[in-house]
């Protein structure tokens, strides 16, 4: 049931930030950098550099079998970003980083090419000097 769960989590959580073809600025490090990277690379379907962009809600990485499991979500995002035709724009609409600079909580409005628009939020962990996106329980 764990598993489900987590599963469950990836594909709404993919599905709403790992559909992205604007990038972030080069060598800049802040969370909202960070999800926007997590776009370029679905939208390269890089699917296993996204995966790695991503952490358990403890800040722990995935194991191999999960790695595998929400990299094949990845192609699903990818699937449903075509029938929304890609990204039109992506704003990063507010950023905030906790006082000790370990956890960031990320909103973003994305517009699709269909004109849909979708508002979300995201937290991200400071790990090892790079923003990662948590999901799962």
């Amino acid at each position: 049931m764990k598993k489900l769960s987590l599963l469950l989590s990836a594909i709404a959580f993919v599905l709403t930030i790992g559909l992205q073809s604007c990038g972030g600025g080069a060598g800049t490090n802040t969370p909202g950098n960070a999800v926007k990277k997590s776009f370029n690379l679905l939208a390269d379907k890089k699917f296993d550099k996204v995966v790695e962009m991503y952490v358990k809600k403890d800040g722990s990485a995935f194991t191999d079998e999960e790695r595998a499991k929400i990299s094949g979500l990845m192609n699903m995002a990818s699937v449903d970003l075509e029938k929304k035709k890609g990204i039109k724009s992506l704003e990063i609409t507010e950023e905030k980083i906790s006082d000790d600079g370990k956890t960031a909580n990320v909103k973003w409005k994305v517009v699709y090419g269909n004109e849909e628009t979708d508002t979300e939020d995201g937290e991200l962990m400071n790990i090892n000097g790079e923003w990662k996106l948590v999901i799962g329980n």
